[in-house]
């Protein structure tokens, strides 16, 4: 079932028409209809749903469908959530980050929401704690 069909079904089951009705218009079996109503609230008492809000995801506008009883959703995936994110690290970031000094190398590094970092990399810190590099290339024979 494509996203289109589920919020063509949202729509219909607002405005009052039955399992049956729909499958006939949208050409997918009433059991299917039945099962996808039931598993999102969508079964007998379609009234108290109006007040949930057709939104759009974030970052491929594909429709959203909110419910007030849950938290408001930005996303339709969590693809599209990692991707967007991804996209907009620089605004979001430049809030919570902070600038560091290696104890090691003592260059300064900057750190995203980590109050208590210490080092660089993770070689800095076994060099520091150890004495040695961890990822030398070993012989193995």
């Amino acid at each position: 079932m494509t996203d289109k069909q589920k919020l063509k079904i949202y729509k219909m089951r607002l405005e009052g028409l039955s399992y049956s009705q729909i499958a006939l218009s949208l050409s997918i079996s009433k059991n299917t209809i039945k099962s996808y109503c039931q598993k999102h609230g969508l079964g007998k008492s379609v009234k108290n749903h109006k007040k949930e809000t057709i939104t759009q995801c974030k970052y491929c506008n594909k429709p959203l469908i909110q419910n007030t009883k849950h938290k408001q959703r930005k996303f339709c995936s969590t693809k599209c959530k990692t991707k967007w994110f991804n996209q907009h690290r620089n605004v979001l970031r430049s809030q919570a980050t902070k600038i560091f000094t290696c104890k090691n190398c003592n260059q300064s590094f900057v750190c995203y929401a980590n109050s208590n970092r210490k080092y660089c990399c993770h070689n800095c810190y076994i060099t520091s704690r150890f004495g040695k590099v961890e990822y030398e290339s070993r012989n193995v024979s």
